[in-house]
């Protein structure tokens, strides 16, 4: 059937419906909002052992006496109220050959500025005079954590040399060329006079056989970064010799920082 000009459709059209709904209906706005979590104290966060700083580090050197191992430990600190918990930070010194440890061997540096890197002091890796050459006479230490550290780095400073004194007034405190190697996979920056890959058989040394750099003095530096994750309780060993003998002979051992979890 056709309907007549003046007849009322039978059904409204889908956009006159849609229209009507949105004047009808009432619009509630609801504000979604993410609940807000505080940080765990376990997440990762930067650690650093900060020999200068005893807000940051805890740390006692050990008596340097007897030829046997001697070990310590430092702590780095957590952030207060972090609820996080400190690193610990395990340092063991052994000698092999005719090494002596200097009294301060691993004592923290009485210098303020050493490798002229503006971080403070550093702890002395030291041997008593008279040191005698070769890799059979040389000091190890070894660094360990008490928990998983990703990203470790620090510099090894004061890597230098100078010749032996002569005559009646020889100077006492000439006579070594140091030799610095360092276990683990990291990438490393050296000084441009500082050579060598700084393996056993091809240690970190200065390319000249009389030039003493000076403690504060930076020239004589490598800097080193562990990029991977080294595990609790793996150790990195550091050996240190000189080539040269008579005298003493010191390097330098930088702040150390990473990252870990807070526990």
């Amino acid at each position: 059937m056709t309907l007549g000009a003046d007849a009322a459709p039978l059904r409204a059209s889908r956009r006159s419906v849609v229209r009507g709904a949105a004047w009808s209906v009432p619009v509630v706005a609801v504000a979604a909002t993410a609940p807000a979590y505080a940080a765990s104290p376990c997440d990762p966060r930067p650690y650093t052992l900060d020999w200068g700083n005893p807000t940051v580090t805890t740390y006692t050197p050990p008596p340097q006496t007897g030829s046997g191992a001697i070990t310590t430990t430092a702590y780095a600190l957590a952030a207060a109220g972090s609820g996080a918990s400190n690193v610990a930070v395990i340092l063991t010194s052994s000698i092999t050959g005719s090494v002596t440890r200097a009294a301060d061997n691993m004592a923290v540096s009485t210098e303020t500025n050493v490798g002229g890197l503006n971080l403070g002091p550093g702890l002395n890796l030291s041997h008593a005079a008279p040191v005698t050459s070769g890799i059979a006479n040389r000091q190890t230490l070894t660094i360990s954590f008490d928990r998983a550290v990703t990203g470790l780095s620090f510099w090894l400073t004061d890597i230098d040399s100078t010749l032996n004194g002569s005559g009646t007034k020889r100077d006492p405190y000439a006579g070594w060329w140091d030799r610095v190697a360092l276990s683990g996979t990291y990438t490393q920056s050296r000084d441009a006079l500082v050579l060598g890959s700084g393996t056993t058989a091809d240690p970190w040394y200065f390319d000249d056989p009389n030039t003493n750099v000076g403690n504060e003095s930076g020239g004589a530096r490598v800097k080193v970064t562990y990029p991977g994750t080294i595990a609790a309780g793996d150790t990195i060993t550091l050996q240190y010799w000189t080539t040269q003998s008579d005298g003493n002979q010191r390097i330098f051992l930088s702040d150390l920082s990473w990252t870990a979890r807070g526990c």
